[in-house]
């Protein structure tokens, strides 16, 4: 899961490319899969701020800042905030 909250940033506000990035993966994450996202993109926004504060990383602390925002949007539902989806977008 961790790998995925990295990736998110890339693909934020680009459905097509999680869409992609969905197809190739060949499923949807479960729910208790996306609470686990939710829950590592927490711990990695701000263990990124503090890294890259400490070690002079301002990629890294950006990151961490766009991605604790993300968290705090109200698209957070069902850790759908990733995508800047509404839930259910990529139900079959």
């Amino acid at each position: 899961m961790r790998d995925l909250v990295r990736r998110s940033d890339a693909w934020h506000g680009c459905p097509d490319l999680l869409a992609a990035f969905f197809a190739g993966y060949g499923r949807l994450l479960t729910p208790a899969e996306q609470a686990g996202l939710v829950v590592d993109a927490a711990l990695d926004s701000v263990g990124g701020i503090a890294y890259g504060s400490a070690h002079g990383g301002p990629k890294l602390v950006e990151r961490g800042r766009r991605t604790l925002a993300r968290l705090l949007a109200p698209m957070t539902v069902q850790g759908l905030w990733l995508a800047g989806l509404r839930p259910n977008a990529f139900t079959a």
